[in-house]
């Protein structure tokens, strides 16, 4: 019933790896006859893509804000289709520069909730100016890590299951994968309290200067 929100159904995500889904959802293929050459593979080239970063960042100021670290091959996507304007990441620009890996992916200094409310929420003036921007959040705490989901978020935060839900009736045969099973659960209870967190404080401040807003979420993969 809201006219405000639309949602999209039967939605798919095209890779289970952020580089991959990346270039799939931000470029558009150079190779109008075989667009074989423009999928992540064995023989993919960035010269047969054009990330739609680039286009609009040459017109309007962007912003990324990013709980995954900047640099390595792990987040090769990251460096095609987010090269923007202004970047953040949470890791300590002055003591990790020299870092091979800036922004360690295995052990973040600040958890999404905190980085996204100080380095997004909290900067009015990114909501002061009378102008368009595009403003790109990517979180990293839905990642699993050594055979758990953890390491991303709180340790206080812990989903609970009703009393009489157990680990055979719940999963039968696979009873064995409860534990990351509720691990799982625990790190996207963590995510939807980060992104409320963050549409909430987005529309608040677009309201502040009466100016519009759109804001779309999606997963880049899924496993």
């Amino acid at each position: 019933n809201n006219l405000n929100f639309i949602k999209f159904n039967k939605v798919y995500s095209s890779h289970t790896h952020t580089t991959p889904s990346l270039i799939d959802t931000f470029t558009i293929c150079l190779e109008n006859i075989n667009e074989e050459k423009c999928m992540f593979h064995a023989n993919y080239s960035e010269k047969n893509i054009l990330p739609v970063t680039d286009l609009i960042s040459s017109k309007i100021d962007t912003y990324l804000f990013s709980t995954q670290g900047e640099l390595g091959g792990h987040n090769f996507g990251n460096k095609i289709v987010f090269e923007l304007k202004n970047k953040f990441f949470s890791y300590d620009y002055e003591e990790d520069m020299t870092s091979k890996f800036k922004g360690n992916r295995y052990i973040p200094k600040l958890k999404d909730k905190e980085f996204f409310t100080n380095h997004f929420c909290n900067k009015k003036e990114l909501f002061s100016e009378n102008k368009s921007s595009l403003m790109v959040l990517h979180s990293y705490a839905g990642h699993g890590h050594y055979n758990g989901y953890l390491d991303y978020i709180p340790s206080d935060i812990q989903i609970q299951y009703p009393k009489y839900i157990n680990n055979t009736n719940l999963l039968g045969k696979d009873s064995k994968n409860f534990k990351i099973y509720k691990e799982y659960d625990s790190a996207i209870k963590y995510i939807d309290q980060s992104l409320n967190n963050v549409i909430s404080c987005s529309f608040k401040n677009a309201k502040k200067i009466s100016q519009p807003l759109i804001f779309i979420y999606f997963s880049d993969h899924g496993e």
